[in-house]
């Protein structure tokens, strides 16, 4: 009972009910003959009565859908219409097949491909561009106030640099993050 939680356990048993309920309707009528009221069961073949029996099978009662029928005019008051059921083409690709068909295709791996290694190379040369328009001048180290010369700039911890914000300071280079890019800059050698 604590597992499934109040309104779980509370729909179980109306659907135990329900299924009884219908049960003992099933056994307490005559047999299809009795049933005012005849539903049809929509299948890809084609229209078939539901009360007609089927070759090699016994039905003894109406249909299942007749029973919830007659269980929804009884509570509402007003009658009810006849369920319909959605028809589509069973071998139809839904969308999320189609795109994932799609995304293995080769044509598409490859047109994914190359959008990825231009979207790369794009991150390169903008690394590339920072760390070629910016120096490492220097670095100070004081526990937990560091701070870095950039451009002649002195940039502490937290501060940004052309959109590159100091996340790092070593001893003899920095690192900076804008987004899921790092770029490390380090002291010109002597």
């Amino acid at each position: 009972m604590n597992k499934l939680g109040r309104k779980k356990a509370m729909m179980y048993g109306l659907v135990l009910v329900a299924a009884l309920f219908g049960l003992i309707i099933d056994r307490l009528s005559g047999g299809p003959a009795e049933a005012s009221n005849t539903a049809q069961l929509v299948t890809p073949v084609g229209a078939v009565d539901a009360n007609k029996p089927r070759a090699g099978t016994n039905v003894s009662g109406p249909a299942i859908a007749q029973v919830f029928e007659v269980l929804l005019k009884e509570q509402s008051g007003t009658p009810s219409r006849p369920v319909q059921t959605a028809q589509r083409d069973v071998f139809q690709l839904t969308p999320v097949m189609q795109a994932a068909f799609e995304e293995m295709s080769p044509e598409r791996k490859a047109t994914r491909q190359k959008t990825l290694e231009s979207e790369l190379e794009l991150r390169r040369q903008e690394l590339a561009r920072f760390q070629s328009a910016h120096t490492l001048k220097g670095t100070t180290l004081q526990g937990e106030r560091s701070w870095a010369i950039i451009d002649d700039r002195v940039v502490r911890v937290g501060e940004t640099v052309d959109g590159y914000q100091l996340v790092r300071v070593e001893r003899y280079r920095v690192q900076l993050v804008k987004g899921d890019r790092t770029v490390t800059l380090d002291l010109p050698l002597p």
